[in-house]
């Protein structure tokens, strides 16, 4: 049973399966059940896997070496679509999806992928050079987007963190001085949760 060696999993897109599970460089899609994957709906990747995110009919398959998308409407007829940028992922805590794309963090910066796009843009270009991103980058980041802003948190640099508004088309970075090692947002109440780091740590909400 390939779910007993689970690694990652993410809900598929389109009803057609429930599931999508990972093991090193191997993607498992469900036959309906969160419980069943059938050999004949896996499909292998080049790189090893670091997580899954999914958009639209796609899931976007990060890896460390270059990104993969599988695409279709039904579990034994997907499309295994290798991308050419080798942009591999180093943070399983920094995949989110915002506003139809999926974002993670890369050595060169956070990077973007939409549904249909066979390239990935490195959106932190213009904010960071090279050697100002290798300062912060490691891999414990943690990326999360609320309110149409990509937050962005690194345990291991005290006292910065960073918030992108380029998701709403502006130009903007924002520094603040909260740190955590865990936040997650609620869709009912929509509001931003993150466990604190001052001293003891507490979980608290985040505002502007």
């Amino acid at each position: 049973n390939p779910h007993n060696k689970v690694d990652g999993m993410c809900a598929a897109p389109g009803g057609y399966a429930i599931w999508c599970t990972c093991t090193p460089k191997t993607v498992r899609f469900s036959d309906g059940s969160p419980n069943n994957f059938p050999n004949e709906y896996a499909y292998e990747v080049e790189y090893e896997i670091v997580g899954l995110a999914s958009i639209g009919n796609s899931v976007v398959v990060l890896t460390k070496g270059n990104p993969f998308i599988i695409t279709g409407t039904t579990p034994d007829a997907m499309i295994v679509t290798k991308l050419s940028a080798m942009q591999s992922c180093i943070s399983r805590k920094s995949i989110c999806v915002a506003d139809g794309a999926v974002y993670y963090v890369s050595k060169d910066g956070i990077c973007m992928i939409t549904e249909g796009s066979m390239s990935v843009n490195v959106v932190t270009s213009s904010y960071f050079t090279k050697r100002d991103w290798d300062e912060i980058v490691s891999e414990d980041i943690i990326l999360c987007s609320y309110d149409n802003v990509i937050y962005m948190w690194n345990p291991n640099v005290p006292d910065i963190s960073y918030s992108f508004s380029f998701l709403d088309k502006l130009s903007g970075i924002v520094t603040f001085n909260e740190r955590t090692n865990a936040v997650v947002v609620d869709p009912v109440s929509d509001k931003m949760y993150f466990i604190k780091q001052t001293g003891e740590s507490e979980l608290a909400q985040y505002s502007i």
